[in-house]
């Protein structure tokens, strides 16, 4: 049976193959000297939902009073992506970014961790740890599975965001529709990493929302209502009930005017608007 401190030196052999102190020398080169835009400073975006309904223009980052949808409606009744969406998305303007996301990084990591211990004599009831070989690490026995789960290996992953032919920096809109489509094919990953120290997935209906988009990613993950749901997104959830309950309202002016019956309401994934995208939110 292999002790704590068995396991604390091949958590020390896989850092030492260039683990994390070499990724943040990475990051550095790549991240370059590039900050947030004052456009790309008023996004708020949303993991609970496609492009159309998770991307949200707050009139100020920090204690916003009002807020557009990223997709906007015409008079006509056709769609639209807001002004801010041509507008460069870092500061200066830059022909590329690379984007990770600091849960997939850093799972891993964490899960060693979170497991260190599993292997004594009192450790966690049913642990039942599994060791094995690692490609890279010769023929050094490293923990494979613990607890019911198994080691997330290859995770990290990066996705390179450039601008539309003929444009020379990434803007807003090639961001998004980049970026946020990839975290939506991972997002049960980052569920999965936000519930690690739980020993469960994190709620499916969390809203997983983006802290910053230079650097790696911070996904946060709330529940609505909760107490640990912060005051800014509370006001912003306030702002955002406010404009989908107008958008609703329209919605059903604009189905009135065409003789439909159809009452959209709430959640309601009906187009009314012809031309139109669903309007209703994943965070309502």
């Amino acid at each position: 049976m292999s002790s704590s401190s068995d396991l604390s030196e091949r958590l020390q052999i896989e850092r030492d193959q260039g683990g994390p102190n070499a990724r943040y020398r990475i990051r550095a080169l790549e991240q370059e000297s590039f900050t947030h835009s004052a456009s790309s400073e008023r996004i708020f975006c949303t993991l609970n939902g496609p492009l159309s309904t998770s991307i949200w223009v707050l009139d100020k980052r920090d204690n916003p009073t009002s807020i557009e949808t990223y997709l906007q409606q015409t008079a006509e009744g056709n769609s639209t992506w807001h002004a801010i969406s041509q507008t460069p998305m870092t500061k200066p303007p830059v022909s590329s970014i690379i984007v990770r996301v600091h849960a997939l990084e850093y799972w891993e990591d964490e899960w060693l961790m979170c497991h260190r211990g599993h292997t004594e004599p009192d450790r966690v009831r049913n642990a039942d740890p599994q060791y094995g070989v690692l490609p890279g690490l010769g023929d050094t026995r490293c923990l494979l599975r613990c607890c019911g789960t198994d080691r997330p290996r290859g995770k990290a992953a990066k996705i390179r965001v450039t601008p539309l032919e003929g444009r020379e920096f990434v803007s807003v809109h090639d961001y998004l529709t980049t970026v946020h489509p990839w975290l939506m094919n991972v997002r049960g990953d980052i569920l999965e990493y936000m519930g690690l120290w739980k020993g469960k997935a994190a709620e499916e209906e969390s809203v997983l929302t983006l802290d910053s988009f230079v650097g790696d990613l911070n996904v946060a993950g709330q529940t609505r209502g909760f107490r640990s749901w912060s005051q800014r997104l509370r006001d912003i959830s306030k702002l955002m009930d406010a404009v989908l309950g107008q958008e609703d309202t329209l919605r059903q002016e604009a189905a009135l005017r065409r003789g439909n019956s159809h009452q959209c309401v709430g959640k309601c994934q009906c187009s009314v608007l012809e031309g139109g995208p669903e309007m209703s939110s994943a965070w309502r």
